[in-house]
């Protein structure tokens, strides 16, 4: 299985694209905020990949993202 997490559409939208997964996309957003700079939005879209990968896995193990 391969899971791999990254940012489209100038960094605020995250997407998991998994080998295997029935709906193989998987979405989360990072706002872009007022004031945001490209190293402000790009910290926090980072922040969010991880937390992101993370919960994709758990919901994997959880079966709430069914495989095969």
């Amino acid at each position: 299985m391969n899971i791999a997490v990254f940012a489209s559409h100038g960094g605020s939208d995250l997407q998991a694209m998994i080998d295997g997964c029935k709906n193989n996309q998987i979405n989360a957003k990072v706002p872009v905020l007022k004031d945001d700079t490209p190293e402000t939005l790009g910290a926090r879209v980072l922040d969010r990949e991880h937390t992101f990968l993370v919960e994709v896995i758990a919901d994997i193990v959880e079966g709430k993202i069914e495989l095969g």
